[in-house]
């Protein structure tokens, strides 16, 4: 399948060259993914949902499976998986582990308590008890971590901050070579190459894209996806003119400014070049750039902004209500990648809605065709799971085990509607709502040179632009967001990133650790080969 083809082909590269820190101040790809990072968690804050019929029996008949009672490493997972490596001696019966997740609607108190259930089978098999609790608020995370790292859970997701402040607080749990069959693992490692050492493993992947109604796209007459954000919202002007549903919600309020974010993280996937953001060190180009991934989905985020009549009132729905929104055919879309697609199935389950009349939910792919003519979608992880690193040498075990159990064997990704970590995986375990997309290629983000491995994220924040980071009520994606609901004009607009790439460049040109790798000989040897310029960027 050419999914498999293309993303098996970019990770093969990659584990020569892969990228480190690209995606640490995000929730997704870069992720391109950010991802790419509190996404999920984001848009499950304060979820009180009931259980779904058949989703915590499902979960424990699919974990329980192939699990053995008791027994060898050899017997509990598939040695020939490179992944995670355990001393399952020092994993001793009556042990206790403690696991923080963003996840706020799978535990119990404030969701359906499906994660008691998914971890029966780890319990069981090692005769240890997993108490799972959960936090979404990405900056209280952050907080505690810094301030009381030996207060914190044995493992827990690893909020926004930079690989280089992650390998403070967090264990390497091997390298980018050892743990080569895992997905988007380069998103918190520093070194270079296969020798690069591996903080942060993805708890599930995700590709780019929006959620959108089947029904009310086709109701309108739109049979092919946009292909370019001028596309995007024709199409959603065309169900306005042509259907009595709203065609896209912002949810533009105090608690989900996180949205914005999704508007920018679509860029560097739907570039279709695993280098894309290294390039932008390296050449010195500008951040923001008319025709080019970062500059046009700044502009798709303006122009839906801008016209009231496409969007809700106020640009101020709620996450959690919009999801029924969408269920019952009054919303047509909203901007947010494929980790959505089954928490707005499962709002319509909630809303009385039948599985099979709820296939309708599914995902459109970037609105961008890159300077190749190809359209394509990046893979990266949702958040990272990542271990406390003053905890015991035996408690590190215990969690290394839970989370390769997780990766390798736990029912999460396909409950979830999560792209397995697993990169030995295949199109037909994708998400149903990715194996639709036969004009699409996948691809994973390679790695940066270990020089520079932490230099995007220090020139993003010495400049503050914060590119792909979660918006805080004064970033450039506030600020394009609101003069857009006032109507201000394209002059405005390009005002705005005029100044990020003033200050962008500004930093990048003051970074003495970008500096000193430019002037090397190997350095530019490495560029002429990897980093030419292409097309646009």
């Amino acid at each position: 399948m050419k999914l498999k083809k293309v993303l098996a082909g970019v990770l093969a590269a990659s584990s020569a060259l892969t990228l480190a820190g690209c995606g640490s101040d995000t929730s997704s790809t870069s992720k391109s993914t950010s991802s790419k990072s509190t996404s999920s968690g984001a848009a499950t804050s304060g979820t009180s949902s009931a259980a779904t019929s058949g989703t915590t029996s499902s979960a424990t008949s699919n974990a329980t499976s192939d699990t053995t009672s008791g027994g060898s490493s050899d017997e509990w997972f598939d040695t020939s998986i490179k992944g995670l490596k355990v001393d399952e001696s020092k994993i001793k019966p009556g042990m206790k582990l403690t696991v923080l997740t963003n996840r706020t609607d799978r535990v119990e108190g404030t969701g359906n308590g499906y994660f008691k259930e998914m971890v029966k089978p780890f319990e069981e098999h090692y005769g240890v008890t997993v108490e799972i609790t959960a936090d979404s608020d990405a900056t209280a995370v952050k907080q505690k971590i810094t301030s009381n790292l030996e207060g914190c859970t044995d493992v827990m997701w690893i909020p926004s901050m930079s690989v280089a402040k992650a390998a403070e607080y967090f264990e390497s749990v091997g390298t980018v070579g050892e743990l080569s069959n895992y997905t988007d693992i380069t998103n918190k490692c520093i070194g270079e190459g296969d020798n690069a050492l591996v903080y942060g493993v993805p708890t599930g992947c995700n590709a780019d894209g929006i959620v959108y109604n089947k029904k009310i796209w086709d109701a309108a007459g739109i049979t092919e996806s946009p292909a370019s954000p001028s596309e995007f919202v024709a199409d959603l002007k065309k169900i306005k003119e042509t259907t009595d549903s709203t065609p896209i919600l912002c949810c533009y309020t105090d608690k989900e400014q996180w949205v914005l974010a999704k508007y920018i993280l679509l860029a560097p996937g739907s570039s279709g070049d695993p280098y894309y953001k290294t390039k932008l060190l390296v050449n010195g180009g500008d951040l923001f750039v008319e025709g080019e991934p970062y500059y046009e989905m700044a502009h798709m985020l303006f122009e839906v902004y801008s016209n009231d009549d496409i969007h809700e009132a106020g640009a101020s729905a709620d996450w959690q209500q919009c999801k029924a929104l969408v269920a019952e055919d009054t919303v047509a879309t909203v901007v947010s990648g494929s980790w959505a697609v089954e928490q707005f199935v499962l709002g319509g389950k909630e809303a009385g809605y039948d599985e099979e009349e709820l296939k309708k939910i599914t995902l459109l792919p970037p609105p961008y065709t890159a300077p190749d003519g190809k359209r394509y979608a990046s893979v990266g992880a949702d958040t990272l799971w990542g271990i406390n690193k003053t905890i015991s040498d035996d408690q590190k075990e215990l969690a290394k085990a839970f989370v390769k159990w997780w990766v390798e064997k736990s029912p999460y990704a396909k409950d979830e509607g999560f792209i397995p970590v697993l990169n030995t995986a295949t199109i037909e375990d994708y998400p149903e709502s990715l194996q639709s997309w036969s004009d699409i290629e996948y691809f994973s983000n390679a790695q940066t040179p270990a020089a520079i491995s932490t230099t995007w994220d220090d020139i993003d924040k010495a400049s503050a632009v914060l590119v792909e980071a979660d918006p805080d009520g004064t970033n450039y994606k506030n600020k394009i967001a609101e003069l857009a609901l006032r109507h201000g004009t394209e002059e405005e607009f390009k005002a705005i990133l005029k100044e990020c790439n003033e200050k962008w460049a500004t930093a990048r040109d003051a970074d003495k650790n970008l500096k000193a790798f430019l002037e090397t000989e190997e350095s530019k040897a490495y560029i002429d080969e990897r980093f030419a310029k292409k097309a646009n960027f």
